[in-house]
C-alpha cells in the first residue's frame, strides 16, 4: 500500500478516535461559569465506586458496569426485561462533598441509547439525587430521553437538605423499558450561593414516548 494512503487512512482513525472520546465528554464550563468555582461532588472514583440493584428479579438480569475510557468514566446499563417501575434497575454513587439547603447545584452527563425497545428508539433514562437515608427526600428528579447519538444534558437544581459527604446519593434508573444506555461523564457541581438557577444553562426535552400515555409506561 502507498505510503500516502496509509498516512490518510491512520488520520482518518485518529479522527474518528478523537471524535468518539469527544463524544463521551461533556464540554468545557462557559468561562463565567468556572469562575464562580463550583466543586465536583461526584465521585472521583465513580468507575468502580457505584452500588447497583435490580428489584424485580423476573426475566433476565440487567447489567451495568463502569470503565474509564480516555480518562472518562463511561457507564453501561442494559436492560432484558422492562420492569414495573424505572427504579427496578439503579446504580447510585454517594456524594464526595457535603452541600447544604439552598446550594446551587448542575449536573452534567453525557447520554446516548444504543438500542431502546419503543417506537421512537429512543432511550428513557432517570436522573435523581436524594438523602442516603431515608425519608430519601429528592432534591431533584427528571426524566431523560436519548437517541444513538452521544448529546450532553445539563441540570439544574437547589439542594433540598442540609447533607454531608455521603449523604446525598446521585442516581440514575433504567427500567423503564428494555434498552441498552451508555452514560458518561457525570458531573454534579455545587456552585452553593454563587450562582443563582436562572444562570444555569438546562437541557429541554422533547421526544416520541415522553407523554404520560405512551405505551412504554403503561
Amino acid at each position: 500500500m502507498p505510503k500516502a494512503k496509509l498516512l490518510i487512512i491512520v488520520l482518518l482513525l485518529q479522527v474518528l478516535g478523537l471524535g468518539r472520546a469527544w463524544g463521551q465528554q461533556v464540554p468545557p464550563l462557559a468561562a463565567e461559569l468556572q469562575a464562580r468555582q463550583p466543586v465536583n461532588i461526584f465521585p472521583a472514583d465513580a468507575a468502580t465506586s457505584y452500588s447497583f440493584s435490580e428489584g424485580d428479579k423476573a426475566g433476565r438480569p440487567s447489567e451495568f458496569g463502569g470503565q474509564v475510557v480516555q480518562g472518562v468514566p463511561v457507564f453501561t446499563a442494559e436492560v432484558f426485561t422492562q420492569k414495573a417501575s424505572h427504579y427496578g434497575v439503579q446504580a447510585a454513587w454517594k456524594s464526595r462533598l457535603p452541600v447544604r439547603a439552598g446550594d446551587v447545584l448542575l449536573a452534567r452527563l453525557a447520554v446516548r441509547a444504543t438500542y431502546a425497545r419503543q417506537e421512537s428508539g429512543e432511550g428513557a433514562l432517570y436522573f435523581y439525587v436524594q438523602q442516603t437515608s431515608p425519608p430519601h427526600d429528592k432534591s431533584v428528579i427528571i426524566e431523560l430521553s436519548a437517541g444513538p447519538e452521544w448529546k450532553t444534558i445539563e441540570i439544574p437544581f437547589a439542594a433540598a437538605h442540609d447533607m454531608a459527604a455521603g449523604e446525598a446519593t446521585i442516581c440514575l434508573s433504567f427500567g423503564a423499558l428494555p434498552q441498552r444506555v451508555e452514560v458518561a461523564d457525570v458531573q454534579v457541581l455545587n456552585f452553593g450561593p454563587r450562582a443563582t438557577l436562572a444562570q444555569l444553562p438546562t437541557t429541554r426535552f422533547s421526544y416520541a414516548g415522553r407523554a404520560a400515555g405512551a405505551a412504554w409506561r403503561r
